[in-house]
């Protein structure tokens, strides 16, 4: 931390430069910024975008029109899910002498790709019985970045079959670290065999063990049910059904897809208790506004193709496509340098740059050829909405000649923070949970295809749905490369969930009479039934203004997949001066038993930071971890790490209702014997000075 690159050393530079990072937290936000040693303000693109005269008329990449003509040989007439056969997974598992330490012995090794936003990388996978590894084929030079990684089979969460290029030929796995790698293979057999060599190995954390389609993924996991009965958010579960549909961070022509769930960006106030400002989600983007629904129909009815390989489409464009994501992130790197690179090697004319949030919809509404929908960053990210690295936009045509910088936000909105923080209580108001299954319907769902598609005015061209084209039947390599291209930028839909409506959410009213119904012998509800009477905690985890905290490390689970709810665990706090805090936190936990009240988040401060001693004395403290749970069982466990102090206070934070609320009466009415047994195997001493009896 204290080289010239670290995290200490880096914040007194002159001039800081930063770009998102790759990893992920367990709800799948990519929050943090890391610094951008090879900055390039990307002077010369604005340059060339400067000089390239009246091209106002050439058509933008995300405009891009289908192709009129691809060989017929790649024409699929029916789709099949993608999942292994029972044959695949009957794989025995390597005798047990192999699976010790070391290397382990070498089960596969396939020629392979990883798939990057940045690149494509060719190379070679090895799976051994204890580790998995990506060797990089490009020649070792100082010079070139290498794509090369190891991790043990110990590391492996989850992993999932994917599409690249509509190809049933991919596969992501995710790491517990939140990391993830998304490896392509030359062929759907080749990375069957390597995905059922992987699990024949049994990964002791690998939560996801089955090669069935992401349609059974869903329906097993029970997920739909949580978000009905309000255990999951609104975004959580959007998230979910993005990972589960195939859509990935790794691969822009399959970023995920949220929905534009407001219709107001002019008004002062946003009411989020009027209907009135709200989308309606049950109609897809490009008709919403109900001027553009005959224009629509007409396209789809007056369309023939003379060679009878071309169904019918209401849009030849996608909501989701590679120029439609750096669209919107063009302010933040990489994607501004993807922007870039997409762009011909220039920034895109001002005028055609995400400069307005109330613009961007209002040419929505106005151009029912434009049916971008929105991306998860528009609920938890601010600073994609931010020029934080001051590159010339360039200036908006007409008498004002605006400069394109920041983001013009709607007037209900006094910060970026502020649009994010409005903008996910519009997420998950009653009005969105109320309909939000009908957007689902659309993207996910039933009238994704079909003719329910085709009435709810939701056909787009078949290139972009999953099984529509056999690339491996393209002889002709230019034409494949052709193709190839057309379905990188032109977008693709993600995978069909469902064949049926998908239920509705239960309203707050409901699950409340609901919960009472049932609370003989289920959990009670979740904090999502109260968000009315939540309010705001904060929590001091530094030494104030003088030794401010500058990184927080949010807790992982090891074990459970972010299909799950995060357990308890430990949250580290960095301060300015290097001084190192771990503190217990539980975003989230289950009652499980009847005489305590749900809790539902909890947070005790090391005391190691509470001794002015200790402040004094340690530049880098380890502190101890403090796993205590009193609503499991009416147990503790409790691990000193270093050395022990007395036991913080529980948190309180009180609302309306006392919903998140830790108590010490888990304490009360226990056997003498549990009392002994708290301490799990600690001497006397230890127990004292952990306030334990």
């Amino acid at each position: 931390m204290l080289y010239p690159d670290g995290l200490l050393m880096c914040r007194h530079a002159e001039e800081e430069h930063w770009k998102m990072g790759g990893q992920e937290n367990s709800m799948r936000m990519r929050l943090k910024m890391v610094p951008n040693h090879s900055f390039d303000p990307h002077i010369q693109a604005s340059k060339l975008r400067d000089n390239q005269g009246g091209s106002m008329h050439r058509r933008q990449a995300s405009e891009t029109m289908f192709p009129w003509s691809i060989a017929k040989e790649a024409v699929r007439q029916e789709a099949e899910e993608d999942s292994l056969a029972d044959e695949d997974f009957n794989i025995p598992p390597p005798p047990l002498e192999e699976m010790g330490t070391g290397t382990g012995k070498i089960v596969s090794n396939e020629e392979c790709q990883v798939i990057t936003l940045m690149s494509v990388v060719k190379g070679r996978l090895e799976v051994t019985t204890t580790h998995i590894a990506f060797h990089d084929n490009a020649p070792f030079r100082e010079d070139l970045s290498r794509m090369d990684f190891k991790c043990p089979l110990g590391l492996l969460r989850e992993i999932h079959l994917r599409r690249y290029n509509l190809r049933r030929s991919a596969m992501e796995i995710f790491l517990v670290n939140q990391t993830s790698y998304f490896i392509n293979f030359p062929s759907t057999r080749m990375r069957n065999r390597v995905f059922s060599r992987v699990l024949s190995l049994r990964p002791p954390n690998l939560f996801y063990r089955s090669g069935r389609s992401p349609a059974e993924v869903l329906q097993s996991s029970g997920l739909t049910q949580k978000w009905v009965h309000r255990e999951i958010s609104n975004f959580e579960y959007l998230m979910q059904l993005n990972t589960i549909s195939g859509r990935t961070y790794n691969d822009l022509s399959q970023y995920p897809v949220f929905p534009w769930i407001l219709c107001d960006y002019q008004s002062d106030y946003l009411d989020l208790e009027n209907p009135e400002v709200f989308r309606d989600l049950s109609k897809p983007i490009g008709v919403v506004n109900p001027r553009n629904e005959a224009e629509v129909r007409s396209k789809y009815d007056s369309f023939e193709d003379p060679s009878g390989t071309i169904p019918k489409f209401h849009y030849g464009t996608h909501y989701s496509n590679a120029a439609g994501v750096l669209h919107y992130l063009v302010r933040v790197e990489p994607f501004t340098s993807l922007h870039i690179e997409l762009q011909s090697g220039r920034f895109d004319v001002a005028d055609r740059q995400f400069h307005s949030i109330p613009a961007a919809w209002q040419m929505l509404m106005e151009n029912p050829s434009d049916v971008k929908e929105l991306i998860p960053e528009f609920f938890y990210f601010p600073e994609f909405l931010v020029n934080g690295n001051r590159f010339d936009l360039g200036r908006l045509q007409g008498a004002s000649r605006e400069k394109v910088d920041d983001v013009v936000l709607p007037r209900w909105a006094d910060s970026p923070e502020d649009f994010i923080n409005k903008h996910r209580k519009a997420l998950e108001s009653e009005y969105i949970s109320a309909h939000l299954h009908e957007w689902i319907d659309l993207i996910f769902g039933y009238k994704q295809k079909g003719e329910a598609a085709v009435h709810a005015l939701n056909v787009f061209y078949y290139c972009s749905y999953e099984g529509a084209v056999d690339l491996d039947a393209i002889s002709d390599p230019r034409e494949r490369a052709a193709t190839e291209g057309m379905i990188n930028h032109f977008g693709q839909t993600p995978c069909q969930l469902l064949k049926e409506p998908h239920p509705m959410r239960m309203s707050a009213a409901e699950i409340q009479a609901w919960a009472a119904k049932e609370s003989r012998n289920r959990i009670p509800p979740s904090l999502l039934s109260f968000t009315h009477s939540l309010k705001t905690s904060i929590i001091e985890v530094g030494g104030g203004g003088s030794d401010p905290c500058i990184w927080v490390g949010i807790p992982q689970p090891l074990a459970k997949s972010f299909l799950h709810q995060v357990t308890g665990d430990t949250l580290i706090s960095l301060m300015a001066s290097g001084l190192l805090g771990t503190h217990t936190w539980s975003p989230s936990q289950s009652q499980r038993t009847s005489t305590l009240q749900s809790t539902t988040f909890s947070f005790e401060r090391d005391p190691t930071l509470m001794n002015p001693s200790n402040l004094d004395s340690w530049a880098i403290t380890c502190g101890f971890d403090l796993l205590f749970d009193c609503a499991l069982e009416h147990s503790h466990t409790v691990d000193s790490v270093g050395k022990t102090v007395p036991t913080p206070s529980p948190l309180k934070t009180e609302g309306k209702k006392e919903i998140v609320k830790l108590t010490e009466t888990g304490l009360e009415g226990r056997q003498e014997k549990e009392k002994e047994d708290v301490g799990h195997g600690h001497d006397g001493k230890t127990r004292k000075a952990l306030n334990f009896p």
